[in-house]
């Protein structure tokens, strides 16, 4: 999970959602479809950073509106993104 001042992100893989849930009440605030089990997930500077297995995912933290997405290859491993002067590894 992911925890930031007012919410926490909870990538689940058993249903390939990304939720948003209130942290103070547990209200899931948003609910999103990402097509594969998550494999890490991070976020910086509002934006979610989904690791969807052949797929790296950009949701907005608001509302969980998918912003992007890119295909990985092969060779991309199980694990979270990493992002770092803008740019998300």
């Amino acid at each position: 999970a992911i925890v930031n001042k007012s919410m926490v992100y909870v990538p689940a893989d058993q249903d390939d959602l990304v939720y948003a849930l209130n942290k103070k009440t547990g209200k899931v605030e948003w609910k999103t479809a990402i097509g594969a089990p998550c494999a890490g997930a991070t976020s910086s500077k509002g934006v979610l950073y989904v690791n969807a297995g052949k797929e790296l995912i950009a949701l907005q933290e608001a509302n969980g509106q998918k912003l992007w997405s890119v295909p990985l290859d092969e060779f991309a491993t199980a694990g979270n993104p990493v992002v770092r002067d803008s740019v998300v590894y």
